[in-house]
Protein backbone atom coordinates (compact mmCIF):
# COMPACT_ATOMS: atom_id res chain seq x y z
CA UNK A 1 0.00 0.00 0.00
CA UNK A 2 1.74 3.82 -1.09
CA UNK A 3 1.57 6.10 1.70
CA UNK A 4 -0.77 8.40 2.06
CA UNK A 5 0.07 12.41 1.56
CA UNK A 6 -2.34 14.72 3.30
CA UNK A 7 -1.47 18.68 2.25
CA UNK A 8 -3.08 21.48 3.51
CA UNK A 9 -3.97 23.62 0.69
CA UNK A 10 -4.76 26.98 3.54
CA UNK A 11 -1.49 26.13 4.68
CA UNK A 12 1.15 29.23 4.68
CA UNK A 13 3.68 28.69 2.11
CA UNK A 14 1.36 26.53 0.02
CA UNK A 15 0.85 27.20 -3.92
CA UNK A 16 -0.29 25.06 -6.95
CA UNK A 17 3.14 25.52 -7.65
CA UNK A 18 4.90 24.15 -4.65
CA UNK A 19 2.37 21.18 -4.61
CA UNK A 20 3.54 20.32 -7.96
CA UNK A 21 6.90 20.71 -7.14
CA UNK A 22 6.51 18.67 -4.20
CA UNK A 23 5.28 15.65 -5.89
CA UNK A 24 7.27 15.14 -8.91
CA UNK A 25 10.40 15.18 -5.69
CA UNK A 26 8.81 12.36 -3.78
CA UNK A 27 8.37 10.75 -7.40
CA UNK A 28 11.98 11.37 -8.20
CA UNK A 29 12.25 9.37 -4.56
CA UNK A 30 10.70 6.54 -5.52
CA UNK A 31 7.26 7.90 -3.47
CA UNK A 32 4.15 7.71 -5.17
CA UNK A 33 1.76 8.47 -2.49
CA UNK A 34 -2.24 8.61 -2.21
CA UNK A 35 -3.08 11.98 -2.09
CA UNK A 36 -5.42 13.61 0.26
CA UNK A 37 -7.00 17.37 1.13
CA UNK A 38 -6.76 18.16 4.79
CA UNK A 39 -7.49 21.66 5.76
CA UNK A 40 -8.80 21.87 9.56
CA UNK A 41 -9.40 19.49 12.57
CA UNK A 42 -13.09 18.15 11.05
CA UNK A 43 -11.72 16.96 8.19
CA UNK A 44 -8.64 15.71 9.38
CA UNK A 45 -10.64 13.01 11.55
CA UNK A 46 -12.78 12.21 8.24
CA UNK A 47 -10.02 11.68 5.99
CA UNK A 48 -7.89 9.54 8.80
CA UNK A 49 -10.53 7.70 9.93
CA UNK A 50 -10.83 6.54 6.24
CA UNK A 51 -7.31 5.75 6.22
CA UNK A 52 -7.34 3.78 9.31
CA UNK A 53 -10.06 1.51 7.65
CA UNK A 54 -8.40 0.85 4.68
CA UNK A 55 -4.90 0.51 5.95
CA UNK A 56 -4.09 -1.34 10.15
CA UNK A 57 -0.77 0.47 10.01
CA UNK A 58 -0.69 3.22 7.25
CA UNK A 59 2.10 5.39 6.65
CA UNK A 60 1.04 9.17 6.65
CA UNK A 61 2.88 12.02 5.29
CA UNK A 62 1.39 15.50 6.24
CA UNK A 63 2.42 18.22 4.32
CA UNK A 64 1.67 21.82 6.23
CA UNK A 65 1.81 23.67 9.64
CA UNK A 66 2.49 22.78 13.09
CA UNK A 67 -1.42 23.17 13.27
CA UNK A 68 -2.32 20.57 10.55
CA UNK A 69 0.15 18.27 12.06
CA UNK A 70 -1.97 18.71 15.33
CA UNK A 71 -5.23 18.10 14.19
CA UNK A 72 -3.54 15.15 12.12
CA UNK A 73 -2.13 13.43 15.49
CA UNK A 74 -5.26 14.09 17.27
CA UNK A 75 -7.34 12.20 14.33
CA UNK A 76 -5.10 9.26 13.90
CA UNK A 77 -5.40 6.51 16.69
CA UNK A 78 -2.38 6.61 18.83
CA UNK A 79 0.59 3.59 18.64
CA UNK A 80 -0.78 2.52 14.83
CA UNK A 81 0.50 4.67 12.25
CA UNK A 82 4.18 5.87 11.16
CA UNK A 83 3.91 9.89 10.85
CA UNK A 84 6.21 11.83 8.24
CA UNK A 85 6.20 15.63 7.87
CA UNK A 86 7.28 18.19 5.05
CA UNK A 87 7.57 21.88 5.95
CA UNK A 88 4.81 23.85 4.21
CA UNK A 89 3.66 26.05 6.85
CA UNK A 90 4.10 29.53 8.86
CA UNK A 91 6.45 28.83 11.57
CA UNK A 92 6.85 24.84 10.94
CA UNK A 93 8.23 24.55 14.72
CA UNK A 94 7.95 20.36 14.48
CA UNK A 95 10.24 20.18 11.49
CA UNK A 96 13.05 22.30 12.99
CA UNK A 97 12.93 20.49 16.09
CA UNK A 98 13.50 17.20 13.73
CA UNK A 99 16.14 19.26 11.88
CA UNK A 100 14.34 19.45 8.63
CA UNK A 101 15.29 22.53 6.61
CA UNK A 102 13.35 21.95 3.49
CA UNK A 103 11.07 20.16 1.78
CA UNK A 104 14.34 18.24 -0.10
CA UNK A 105 15.83 17.35 3.24
CA UNK A 106 11.83 16.30 4.71
CA UNK A 107 11.86 13.55 1.53
CA UNK A 108 15.63 12.64 2.10
CA UNK A 109 14.51 11.16 5.29
CA UNK A 110 11.47 9.68 4.16
CA UNK A 111 13.10 7.83 1.32
CA UNK A 112 15.61 6.58 4.12
CA UNK A 113 12.79 5.30 5.92
CA UNK A 114 14.20 5.66 9.02
CA UNK A 115 11.49 6.15 12.08
CA UNK A 116 11.22 6.88 16.09
CA UNK A 117 8.89 6.76 18.77
CA UNK A 118 7.89 10.44 20.03
CA UNK A 119 5.97 11.49 22.66
CA UNK A 120 2.98 13.74 23.21
CA UNK A 121 1.19 15.67 25.80
CA UNK A 122 -3.02 15.22 26.62
CA UNK A 123 -4.89 17.62 28.20
CA UNK A 124 -7.05 16.20 30.61
CA UNK A 125 -10.23 18.32 32.12
CA UNK A 126 -13.49 20.12 31.06
CA UNK A 127 -13.13 21.12 27.26
CA UNK A 128 -11.08 19.44 25.77
CA UNK A 129 -10.58 16.44 26.95
CA UNK A 130 -8.33 13.90 25.25
CA UNK A 131 -6.50 16.39 22.96
CA UNK A 132 -3.32 15.64 22.11
CA UNK A 133 -0.15 17.93 21.78
CA UNK A 134 3.12 17.31 20.34
CA UNK A 135 4.60 21.06 20.50
CA UNK A 136 2.76 23.14 23.20
CA UNK A 137 -0.23 23.87 24.67
CA UNK A 138 -0.83 27.13 26.66
CA UNK A 139 -2.76 28.59 29.06
CA UNK A 140 -3.67 32.78 30.01
CA UNK A 141 -2.64 35.19 27.54
CA UNK A 142 -0.83 32.67 25.34
CA UNK A 143 -3.46 31.03 24.79
CA UNK A 144 -5.80 33.79 23.65
CA UNK A 145 -3.16 35.23 21.17
CA UNK A 146 -2.92 31.70 19.34
CA UNK A 147 -6.91 31.56 19.07
CA UNK A 148 -6.80 34.96 18.02
CA UNK A 149 -4.57 35.02 14.75
CA UNK A 150 -7.41 35.75 12.01
CA UNK A 151 -6.68 33.17 8.77
CA UNK A 152 -6.92 36.35 6.44
CA UNK A 153 -3.59 38.20 8.44
CA UNK A 154 -1.66 34.70 8.61
CA UNK A 155 -1.57 34.30 4.90
CA UNK A 156 -0.71 38.06 4.76
CA UNK A 157 1.69 38.92 7.03
CA UNK A 158 2.87 35.42 8.26
CA UNK A 159 4.33 35.29 11.78
CA UNK A 160 3.10 38.92 11.84
CA UNK A 161 -0.04 37.60 12.53
CA UNK A 162 0.68 36.37 16.16
CA UNK A 163 2.40 39.52 17.15
CA UNK A 164 -0.70 41.76 15.53
CA UNK A 165 -3.16 39.03 17.53
CA UNK A 166 -0.72 39.50 20.64
CA UNK A 167 -1.14 43.28 20.57
CA UNK A 168 -4.82 43.34 20.70
CA UNK A 169 -5.18 40.59 23.35
CA UNK A 170 -2.54 42.80 25.40
CA UNK A 171 -4.63 46.07 24.74
CA UNK A 172 -7.73 44.20 26.11
CA UNK A 173 -6.10 42.09 28.57
CA UNK A 174 -7.69 41.68 32.16
CA UNK A 175 -4.72 40.90 34.36
CA UNK A 176 -5.63 37.98 36.94
CA UNK A 177 -3.44 35.02 37.94
CA UNK A 178 -3.95 31.83 38.28
CA UNK A 179 -1.90 29.01 40.78
CA UNK A 180 -0.10 26.35 39.02
CA UNK A 181 1.01 23.05 40.62
CA UNK A 182 3.98 20.79 39.22
CA UNK A 183 6.44 18.44 41.48
CA UNK A 184 5.69 19.83 44.36
CA UNK A 185 6.00 23.58 43.28
CA UNK A 186 3.13 26.31 43.28
CA UNK A 187 3.54 29.13 41.49
CA UNK A 188 1.26 32.39 40.66
CA UNK A 189 1.40 32.69 36.78
CA UNK A 190 -0.28 35.10 34.08
CA UNK A 191 0.14 32.69 31.54
CA UNK A 192 2.08 29.61 31.03
CA UNK A 193 3.10 27.03 28.23
CA UNK A 194 3.43 23.97 28.51
CA UNK A 195 6.33 22.55 26.33
CA UNK A 196 7.11 19.13 24.74
CA UNK A 197 9.34 20.77 22.63
CA UNK A 198 12.30 23.22 22.88
CA UNK A 199 11.05 25.97 20.04
CA UNK A 200 8.68 28.40 20.16
CA UNK A 201 7.32 30.15 16.99
CA UNK A 202 10.29 29.29 15.02
CA UNK A 203 13.79 29.19 16.02
CA UNK A 204 13.28 30.94 19.20
CA UNK A 205 14.29 27.95 22.18
CA UNK A 206 12.53 28.70 24.98
CA UNK A 207 12.63 25.50 26.95
CA UNK A 208 16.15 24.19 26.19
CA UNK A 209 15.50 21.05 28.01
CA UNK A 210 12.05 19.91 25.97
CA UNK A 211 12.15 17.45 23.54
CA UNK A 212 9.85 15.44 21.62
CA UNK A 213 11.82 12.17 22.07
CA UNK A 214 11.17 12.41 26.06
CA UNK A 215 8.24 11.79 28.27
CA UNK A 216 8.61 14.67 30.14
CA UNK A 217 7.11 18.26 30.11
CA UNK A 218 8.88 21.55 30.54
CA UNK A 219 7.01 24.73 31.98
CA UNK A 220 7.67 28.25 30.72
CA UNK A 221 5.82 30.62 33.29
CA UNK A 222 5.22 34.21 33.09
CA UNK A 223 4.46 35.77 36.06
CA UNK A 224 4.63 39.73 35.23
CA UNK A 225 1.73 41.74 35.32
CA UNK A 226 3.58 44.43 32.67
CA UNK A 227 2.35 44.10 29.36
CA UNK A 228 5.94 45.52 27.86
CA UNK A 229 7.10 42.35 29.70
CA UNK A 230 5.38 40.65 26.96
CA UNK A 231 6.54 42.54 24.01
Amino acid sequence: MPPFLLINPLSGSYSPALRKQLLSQLKSAGITPEVMNVTGPQEARRVCALIEVAVENPFVIVAGGDGTINAVINALTPGRSTLAVLPVGTANVLARELGIGSLADGIRRIAEGNSRLFSVGVIEGSGSVGQRFVLMAGIGLDGSIVQGVRFWEKRLLKKGAYLLSALRCLLKWRRGGFTLQADGHVLKCHSVIICNAARYGGDLVLTPAASIFEPELNLFCITSENRRAYL
